[in-house]
């Protein structure tokens, strides 16, 4: 009798325990209009359509301007730093000769650390133009 009734307490305690951890649905909040919703007549990936504006990329593109310095014939490297010290571009660049070139960002960046040599500034990401002259 006594390991019948356990067995029956172990087997309640079981059953209670799979049936609490039902998922509940949330309800859509007030603000949310029908047509808001995700309702979609689409049965397959290729007839999900976006809207013409809408951007795909993460990344933003910007135009980066060095411009030399003709008593500078040194070789150093030209570095792009977000703020948190990721390298996003570098390459050797000769201080006397100009270079220009299209880079790709992440699109959280806001602030860029442009590096020759042991001469840095911030540049703001929002401008799409970066333009670093050595002096």
């Amino acid at each position: 009798m006594k390991t019948s009734s356990k067995s029956i307490i172990i087997a309640a305690f079981t059953i209670l325990s799979f049936t609490s951890c039902v998922k509940q649905m949330d309800a859509l909040p007030a603000t949310v209009t029908a047509s808001a919703t995700a309702s979609s007549t689409a049965e397959k990936f290729s007839d999900i359509k976006a809207a013409e504006d809408f951007k795909w990329s993460t990344s933003n593109k910007i135009e980066l301007n060095f411009s030399g310095a003709a008593v500078n014939e040194s070789q150093m490297v030209l570095k792009v730093q977000d703020v948190n010290g990721n390298i996003l571009f570098q390459k050797l660049q000769k201080g006397n000769e100009n270079f220009q070139d299209v880079i790709e960002i992440p699109g959280h960046c806001k602030t860029l650390l442009v590096s020759f040599g042991s001469t840095s500034k911030e540049f703001s990401c929002t401008s799409g133009t970066v333009s670093f002259t050595e002096n």
